[in-house]
């Protein structure tokens, strides 16, 4: 089986027994208040925390710069750092930060549990919590900041907490228990930002570069620090799968236990995090893992290599840690196709799952040492039809102190590797480090807000998902005042909703004041649709054209091609200009986009209507967003 590979963190461990925190230099605190709430620092792939005797001599969180966590508390923040178990999936390690944030017993659910073969219960946190005293709503919130998988478990502890899992509540009623208020969800609120340091968030390559490599030194790390979980060490590095039953039992002597442990079935489960990282899963993951409108999202991400503009060849710096090299260099020349399927489940609950094969080309080989840029930029999962769908982001520069809630934030590329961004081994400058969670928590502190902001008569006021920091705020507020579009009900508008075809003929229908209108010719289209008429007369103006004559499919997303090219022919039809026109040659899909919208989207490209997604990838069949569609039309309608 195929897995992220455990031997940077493993040989990392060794090391950092010997090794002395550095103490960095304090400097000016922020005074904000959101910088000044709980900080939970959630650490990565075997990784450590709090828990954790070895933290006390090495902190994940700083490692040989100095703790990261003292430096910012002695500033005035207020930061935990929780344990999670190094080998597990994102799915338990969220349930092990929920057990240790509200000092309770670790529950991995019902329906989790008996899929993925293991007990139902972890470790029991009652009277030691993470945080003393702590009080969790939507009136006291946390900040989440996460270091590689910790970004993920970031993401997914939120979606918990807001959607729940309905698949956990039935099963525990249907077992006549108490449902964990994890998997109740409603928790809205309860996360005020959430700040991705590194994270692989589409998966890494660095299986798919060194595969034989990776498979020996991930087996030796798992056996090896299992074996430590059987020594009374077991307190100083948790590997914390006892929930598969990796302890040492009673009366069962060291012989016994160490031989039980090498022949664990562990890898067979398909529930760990070497499973998460894969890029197959991750961004096949990413398809639950929504966005909230109300939290302010940060990534940070790190590339220690460079492309040599003679040769094109692409090979790590100096300044790449000497055993990140040894990974970091097979990823910046690898590309190749991912697999189409992964397996998910335990024994009779084991199940093959297709999802569509990804080519990794040039895009994919700038790395940290583990972490492809184009995994660490920003999420993203793909369609059917093999296209990446990415999550709403913005680029902005350093020193930026305008931000809004329920788009990711991007800031530039760092000159850090995998692990520098947490410190390093020894390599990175402790005063640098340290100034980079300076401007972490400065960033976090310039989300402060003075009141609801809304002036009187706004007209998403009623609308629970268009808070007034949203950055589409203000252009659903445009869409709502022409009446172009109308919200999915009276209290919600659905920005994070694809539009559909059908969609987007009845906006163009509402700006030419709705005229009469002949039936359409095509067979999907009910005369009784609300959108009939729009799809009517989009087709009698030949702004529109179906899959063929008898098909609209008018409950299909639109395209990002299909959408410029509609755009365009109404402008046409509305007298507009369309003579803008801009190369795609600056973009590595550009060969992707149909013959038939090439002028559309040189058009929408050079009107400014439509631009890349991030990497140079224009992304010419991926889905809009009602939200981006709402930003896409206020710019069309100036």
């Amino acid at each position: 089986m195929k897995k992220i590979t455990a031997l940077v963190l493993a040989v990392m461990l060794a090391v950092s027994l010997c090794a002395l925190p550095v103490n960095a230099q304090t400097t000016s605190a922020a005074t904000d208040d959101p910088s000044k709430l709980p900080t939970i620092l959630m650490h990565g792939f075997l990784g450590w925390g709090s828990y954790d005797d070895i933290n006390a001599i090495i902190p994940y969180f700083g490692m040989t710069s100095g703790s990261i966590s003292n430096y910012l508390n002695s500033k005035g923040y207020d930061t935990y750092m929780p344990s999670t178990g190094p080998f597990s999936s994102c799915w338990d390690r969220v349930c092990e930060i929920y057990a240790q944030l509200t000092g309770t017993r670790t529950d991995y659910g019902i329906a989790h549990s008996k899929k993925y073969g293991h007990e139902r219960y972890g470790k029991d946190f009652s009277g030691k919590p993470l945080i003393k005293d702590f009080v969790w709503d939507a009136d006291h919130p946390v900040n989440l900041v996460g270091h590689s998988f910790g970004g993920a478990m970031s993401r997914m502890l939120v979606d918990m907490l807001v959607e729940g899992r309905p698949e956990e509540v039935a099963a525990a009623k249907a077992a006549g228990e108490k449902v964990n208020p994890l998997f109740e969800g409603g928790k809205k609120g309860y996360v005020h930002s959430v700040t991705m340091l590194e994270a692989p968030s589409n998966g890494s390559s660095c299986i798919n570069a060194t595969p034989a490599l990776a498979q020996g030194v991930t087996s030796a790390a798992y056996t090896l620090t299992n074996i430590l979980d059987l020594t009374p060490l077991k307190g100083i590095y948790d590997t914390d799968l006892d929930h598969f039953g990796i302890y040492g039992k009673e009366g069962e002597s060291f012989g016994d236990m160490v031989k039980r442990v090498m022949y664990s079935d562990f890898e067979e489960h398909h529930d760990s995090c070497l499973e998460d990282l894969t890029i197959v899963r991750a961004c096949d993951m990413n398809k639950e893992l929504e966005m909230q409108p109300d939290i302010y999202y940060f990534t940070y991400y790190g590339n220690r290599t460079k492309r040599d503009p003679v040769t094109n060849v692409c090979s790590p710096t100096s300044r790449m840690f000497f055993l990140l090299w040894l990974f970091g260099a097979p990823m910046a020349t690898f590309t190749g196709n991912t697999e189409d399927y992964y397996y998910d489940g335990y024994g009779d609950a084991m199940q093959k799952v297709s999802t569509p094969s990804q080519y990794l080309g040039e895009d994919w080989q700038a790395n940290d040492g583990l972490v492809n840029v184009a995994s660490g930029y920003c999420p993203y999962y793909v369609n059917d039809a093999g296209e990446r769908v990415y999550d709403p982001h913005v680029d902005v520069a350093d020193g930026t102190k305008s931000f809004k809630k329920g788009i990711w934030h991007i800031f530039p590329e760092r000159d850090f590797d995998h692990l520098g961004m947490v410190g390093g081994l020894v390599n990175e400058n402790p005063f640098e480090v340290m100034s980079f969670y300076d401007e972490v928590m400065a960033n976090i502190a310039n989300t402060a807000e003075e009141g609801d902001g809304r002036e009187e008569g706004c007209p998403s006021a009623k609308m629970t998902d268009v808070p007034v920091n949203a950055w589409f705020h203000e252009e659903v507020d445009n869409m709502l005042t022409r009446g172009v579009m109308t919200g999915t009900s009276a209290t919600t508008f659905s920005p994070n909703a694809n539009l559909t075809r059908g969609q987007i003929v009845q906006m163009l229908y509402a700006l030419e004041g709705k005229p009469a209108a002949k039936p359409s010719s095509f067979k999907d289209v009910s005369p009784k649709a609300w959108y009939a008429d729009a799809v009517g007369w989009a087709s009698e103006k030949n702004l529109v054209a179906g899959f063929d004559k008898d098909t609209f499919a008018p409950e299909a997303d639109v395209t990002r091609e299909q959408l410029a090219t509609i755009l365009k022919a109404y402008a046409a039809y509305a007298g507009k200009d369309t003579s803008k026109s801009a190369s795609l040659a600056g973009f590595k899909d550009a060969g992707e986009v149909s013959k038939w919208a090439v002028d559309g989207m040189k058009w929408a490209v050079g009107s400014g209507l439509i631009a890349g997604r991030g990497n140079q990838m224009l992304a010419p069949g991926a889905t809009a967003t009602r939200a981006e569609v709402a930003q896409i039309m206020t710019n069309f309608l100036k």
